[in-house]
């Protein structure tokens, strides 16, 4: 069963570090997991606010996927998408 928490871009830190405290308890207790798709700058805002345990505990050791666009096996479908916004 899929359940969402749903955040806007650009909220504060301490909320988006709740919610992620929030995601990962919630999850943990009732085994499920849970997707968020968030930039870099985002969790590093969050950092500080969550302290370097509980970042490593609900940040880095839940990271299944990391996107990146240093090249095209690093984004999602593995490829270069060209779109023309024509």
């Amino acid at each position: 069963m899929g359940h969402g928490i749903r955040s806007t871009a650009g909220g504060d830190p301490r909320q988006r570090a709740e919610i992620f405290r929030l995601a990962a308890d919630i999850s943990a207790e009732c085994d499920f997991q849970y997707i968020a798709t968030v930039n870099q700058d985002q969790i590093e805002a969050v950092r500080t606010i969550l302290g370097e345990a509980d970042f490593d505990r609900i940040i880095i050791k839940n990271t299944v996927l990391e996107l990146k666009d240093d090249s095209p096996e690093d984004k999602l479908l593995g490829i270069e998408v060209d779109i023309s916004y024509d």
